[in-house]
Formats: C-alpha cells, structure tokens, sequence
C-alpha cells in the first residue's frame, strides 16, 4: 500500500473518532437523559449489562478510543509490513547490486588475469626479440666481418687477376707458337693415321692376295659363291654385320677367306684401326653388358635354348622373318630387357648355319680387349671359373702391322687371376675372350644336338690371347668375333 493512500486512511479515522467521541461527551454532558428512561417510549438509551446500565455516550467515546486502537494498531502492522517489503525489495535490490558488482568483479578480474598474461607473452616475445636481435646482431657482425674479409680476398683476388692477366698476354704468345706446333703434330698424327690405314689395307692386300695365291679354279669359284652368299646373308641379318678381314691368320695355313661379324651400332671412332667388337662389356668386368650373369644366361638358354633354334630353323627354312619367328615364343616375354641380345645370338647362329649350307668349314675364333686404368683395382674370381685358359698367342715372327693378326696354331695356357684368386685390369681380355666363347659355344651347342639337324655341326670357338690397349676408354672394353673359312 503506497504512503498516500495510508495518509488518507488515517485522516478518514482521525475524523471518525473525533466525531465519535465528540458524540460520547456530547451525550454524557448535555444529555442527562441517557440515564433515564425515555417517558412515553418506555426505553432507556444506553447499554445494560445485568445490573449495571452503560449509558451511549460513554459507549460511544469507549468505541472510540478502542476503534483509534486498533486502527492505529492495523495501520502499524500495515506499515510494519510495507517497510518489510521495502526491506526486502531493498534486500533484493542491493543482492542484485552485489551479485552485478560480483560479475563485475568477475571480469575485471578476468581481464587483469588477461591482461596479466598478454604482459607475460609480451614479456617473454620482448625477451624473444631481445635474443633474436642479438642474434641478429651477432649474424651482422660475423657478416661484416666476413664481408671484410671478403674485401681483402678481392683485393687479393684483383691482384692475382692481374698478374694472371699478364700470364694470360704471356700464354697467349706462346700458345700462338704452340699452335703452329699443335698444328704440325694434329698433321702428323692425321698422316700418322693414313699411313696406319694405308698399312693396313696394303696389308689385307697383300694377305687376300696371298691367301688367294695357290687357288685351283674350283676352289676360286667356291670362294666367289661364298662371298656372294655372305652378301645375301648381310642383307638378311638387322642386329649383325659381317665385313672380309684377310689379315687374321692362326698357324701357317692360310684360310680362303676370314670374315668379322661386329654390331654396327658399337662402332666407335676409327673402326679401321680399333676394330668394333660384337660384345661391348662393363668396366672392370666380364660381364656383358645388357645380358645376365652366366649362371643366369645358362638358365636361360635351357629354357629358350631349343625354341630360340627352333626359329631359327623356321627362318631358315620357310622365310620368315626372325623377328616374327622369334615373337612366336612365348616365354621370351620374361626375358623383355634380354630381347636384344637374344635376337643378336640368334642372327649368329643363323649366320653360322648358312655358312654350313654354303659347304665351307668355318673356325670361329675371339678375342677379349681391354682398356687402360686410371688406378689399379682387382676382383676375386668366381670359385667355378677355372684358373687358367688355353688361348692362341700372337706370332713370335711376324713384325707390325701384321703381328697383331698372326698368332700360333698351337695353344698356351694363361693365368685368370693371381695366386690369391684376384684378377685385375690385365686378366680382363682373356676373361672377356672367356665369356663370349662360353655364350657363342651354348647356342651353337644348343642348336647342334643329335637328331635336331644333320646339317648344323657342334660349334668349335677358339680363343685368341686378348689385348690391353693403355689408352683409358669404353671403346676397348669388347670383344670380336671372327669366321675363318676353309673352302672344301
């Protein structure tokens, strides 16, 4: 209840009471009839309780007084129970106040703590920044101190250049002399060169001549049905090539013709002179390049052997083309990176029986190169390699250029490795010469079996003792092959 209302209700009593007892006193005072009985009515205005009699005036001031009580009473209660109200609502206010100041609290202590912990970041990046810049300063300093000696080296350098400038004018004068040196001794060697070629084609002259000297008319005539045949055989050969080499000669008889069978895509510089090789092999090994270890190739050939001779047959016979022939083959797909190679054997051994047909008796015979080393190396044999060959050793009696294409008939053991079963750079030809009789004699072996063809005869290779040429390259590292024809 608000105060106003209160006001008004206390006024309104106030007045009521004063009315009441104004009434009260008026009666006790002025009415002394109260007390009687009202004649000719026959009642007595007033209160009777027993014997005793209450007049209405003094009723009226006693109502009064106890309304005034009690008003003034219910009016303290009702005013008790608004300021407990307002107390409460105060209460509730000021909680409300508290509990707002609380979570005001609450975040200004949430930001001091941020705050708090922004100053330590930005107290541990200053720190940060201040070990960077003395790295930084650190890094400038070396840098300045490199970059003054980088100085000094310039000025060093600025110097040398200079002296290196009056060396290079000196050079210069004298490398013009040195030219015209240069100049005479390219011209010699060039001529050095013709002259080498001119020897060698005077002596395959001189040997094709003399391997012809003494030939009856028949036999003149086979050679002639020979060479042409050979040239129809080149035609059909892709991977090989056969070129007339009347200078190799192996004892005293001389053959009606011998021919080497190379593979035009190893030729290299001067192949008059260095000759191109059927194999080409790795550095500081026998193995030949492209194909797999013997164990492997031996494998190998036991599972293609009879097919690879079967193609060639076929090629041999019907016309097909070796290359489809040899596509026929199915296992020959897991043998991809061997395609080559294979198809190289295969064109040799063709090679070899059509000489067969041509009614000649080839001798096949090859020789291992190698070239020089920067520094000596060496390598343990293979414990199924034995330690010695038999090769063919170069003539004792022959002089350049022909020495290096005469040799013995009769064979001489050679050493493959030292007493400790190492070899080394000067075992390499004979060990390559090795590998490609072991990989010629397996076709021709293979093909040759009993009942597989009355007219292919077991290949016989021969091992020429090889060269080590002390010039250091790739060119040298091979091996060749060559055909002697004997005319029946």
């Amino acid at each position: 209840m608000s105060d106003w209302i209160l006001a008004i209700l206390q006024l309104l009593l106030a007045v009521v009471v004063v009315l009441a007892m104004m009434c009260g006193f008026y009666l006790l005072i002025f009415r002394k009839d109260d007390k009687q009985f009202v004649e000719g009515e026959g009642k007595y205005h007033g209160f009777s309780f027993g014997k005793y009699k209450v007049p209405i005036g003094f009723a009226l001031v006693v109502l009064a007084v106890a309304a005034a009580a009690y008003s003034v009473t219910e009016i303290e209660k009702i005013r008790q129970t608004q300021r407990i109200e307002n107390l409460e609502g105060t209460i509730t206010t000021r909680n409300s106040t508290i509990d707002s100041l609380t979570k005001s609290v609450e975040k200004r202590d949430g930001k001091i703590e941020s705050l708090e912990t922004e100053q330590n970041e930005l107290a541990d990046a200053n720190k940060d920044l201040e070990r960077d810049l003395d790295a930084e300063q650190s890094l400038v300093e070396a840098k300045n101190n490199e970059i003054a000696s980088l100085q000094n080296k310039i000025r060093e350098a600025a110097s040398t250049i200079a002296r290196m400038d009056e060396n290079i004018r000196h050079l210069e004068r004298s490398a013009k002399l040195q030219q015209g040196k240069f100049d005479a001794q390219t011209e010699a060697l060039e001529a050095a060169r013709t002259a080498m070629r001119d020897a060698e084609q005077i002596a395959r002259d001189i040997a094709s001549a003399d391997s012809e000297r003494g030939l009856s008319p028949r036999q003149r005539e086979h050679l002639d049905r020979v060479r042409s045949g050979i040239d129809a055989i080149n035609d059909d050969l892709q991977y090989l090539q056969l070129r007339e080499t009347a200078l190799l000669r192996v004892g005293g008889k001389v053959p009606g013709t011998t021919y080497e069978i190379y593979a035009p895509h190893l030729q290299g510089e001067e192949p008059e002179i260095r000759g191109i090789g059927l194999f080409r092999f790795y550095s500081e090994s026998f193995e030949i390049e492209g194909m797999r270890s013997r164990d492997e190739l031996e494998l190998i050939f036991q599972d293609l052997g009879e097919a690879l001779c079967d193609a060639i047959s076929e090629y041999v016979v019907s016309g097909v083309g070796l290359d489809d022939a040899l596509a026929r083959i199915d296992s020959l797909e897991k043998y991809e990176g061997l395609s080559d190679q294979l198809t190289v054997l295969a064109e040799y051994e063709y090679f070899r029986q059509q000489l067969q047909a041509l009614a000649v008796a080839p001798q096949v015979y090859v020789r291992g190169y190698a070239d020089g080393e920067r520094a000596e190396w060496q390598n343990e044999l293979h414990n199924d390699l034995p330690p010695t060959i038999s090769v063919h050793p170069m003539s004792r009696e022959t002089v350049s250029p022909l020495r290096d294409w005469r040799f013995e008939e009769m064979t001489e053991p050679r050493q493959l490795a030292d007493q400790s079963g190492q070899y080394n750079n000067t075992h390499l030809p004979n060990l390559r010469g090795m590998t490609t009789r072991e990989v010629l004699e397996t076709i021709g072996t293979t093909c040759g079996l009993p009942g597989r063809s009355p007219d292919v005869i077991e290949a016989e290779v021969g091992i020429l003792d090889g060269r080590l040429d002390p010039e250091f390259g790739g060119e040298d590292r091979k091996s060749r092959v060559f055909v002697s024809i004997g005319l029946r």
